[in-house]
């Protein structure tokens, strides 16, 4: 009975990816089913519709298990006869699907809507088309003239730091009056 269900698997070898692809499937498969009689509990159907729902079903799910090469009996195998670890793995798995589903389609969107933003390619500047460095999505760009007004604080310190070091190199002045030196 495990021989089948590994056989199933691939070869032996517990493929974590496929039957997390296959589980997420089989819920795309069993929500559109559900969608198409308004998602209503099976009691509130009537009795033919129920049946009708539940053949529904059953070739939704077979669906896919032919897609993956796997039949009813050794699906239920499988799932029956994986262990806690094995489960864990599945799950993972699916996470790790889902999350790059959720990446490529907001990427899909970006691209998008990137799509339809005009790309002005410029060569130079000039006072028409400034060159901007620096811009934020949706900000107004900013067009300085003249000299930044950072450039005259650094001017002043700068002439503050001269006029410190050309004090310190030049030679103290003699002190006059008093008494002189001779001792």
């Amino acid at each position: 009975m495990v021989f089948t269900a590994l056989l199933a698997l691939g070869l032996g070898q517990f493929d974590a990816e496929r039957l997390a692809t296959i589980e997420r499937e089989q819920a795309k498969e069993t929500a559109a089913v559900q969608a198409k009689y308004g998602n209503k509990k099976s009691t509130e159907l009537s009795r033919d519709e129920r049946a009708q729902m539940i053949r529904d079903l059953n070739a939704a799910e077979a669906k896919v298990l032919d897609k993956y090469g796997m039949s009813q009996r050794e699906w239920a195998r499988a799932q029956i006869n994986r262990t806690r670890e094995q489960a864990d793995a599945v799950k993972q798995a699916s996470k790790d699907q889902e999350a790059r589903e959720k990446a490529a389609a907001e990427q899909a969107a970006k691209a998008q809507k990137d799509e339809g933003r005009e790309v002005v390619v410029q060569k130079g500047f000039s006072d028409e088309s400034p060159v901007v460095l620096e811009e934020k999505e949706g900000a107004v760009p900013v067009v300085e003239q003249g000299l930044p007004k950072d450039y005259e604080n650094d001017q002043a310190a700068a002439s503050e730091q001269d006029s410190l070091e050309k004090s310190a190199d030049a030679p103290a002045s003699k002190a006059t009056g008093g008494k002189s030196g001779k001792r």
